[in-house]
């Protein structure tokens, strides 16, 4: 049986880049001509996929993923379906992309609050070693590694 909703990275992906990144429909999976590879037809044949429509994903002018639409019966889609599948396929890439773009966002700003929590305790210490010390702590801690070093050249010239 199709399974629907299934999510599999692009990597693992059976179709080649050239195939995820084009529109092409495939109305009989047991006569495509060969144009299936054949890790993807196997996969097909297994669960009883007869008829598949590919739209590929574009965000920023580049591909960012595909929607494979699955049918248990062979046959040709019709226009009226396929121009569906390109319009919901172009609004869930475009929803996609925000949602990559937010992310990025939240995750940069969380790196600055974090930089800037680390920067101001270095800023209350008495001292330099206090200061570096605490500076590594909290670098290990952002990083989230178990140890920071910081080496300071006491002897280098010092500019202004």
């Amino acid at each position: 049986q199709c399974q629907s909703g299934r999510r599999l990275p692009i990597a693992e992906s059976p179709f080649p880049f050239e195939l995820v990144s084009s529109f092409w429909v495939v109305t009989n999976v047991e006569e495509d001509g060969g144009r299936l590879p054949q890790d993807a037809r196997r996969v097909f044949e297994e669960t009883y996929v007869k008829s598949l429509v590919n739209i590929p994903l574009r965000a920023g002018g580049r591909v960012i993923g595909q929607v494979v639409v699955l049918r248990e019966v062979p046959g040709p889609f019709s226009d009226a379906a396929l121009r569906v599948y390109e319009v919901l396929s172009d609004q869930a890439a475009v929803a996609l992309e925000r949602t990559r773009l937010l992310e990025a966002a939240q995750r940069r700003a969380e790196w600055e609050q974090l930089t800037r929590q680390i920067v101001d305790r270095a800023r209350r210490a008495t001292d330099i070693e206090r200061a570096l010390q605490t500076t590594a702590e909290g670098l290990a801690e952002a990083l989230e590694v178990p140890r920071v070093s910081i080496e300071l050249d006491v002897g280098a010239p010092v500019y202004d």
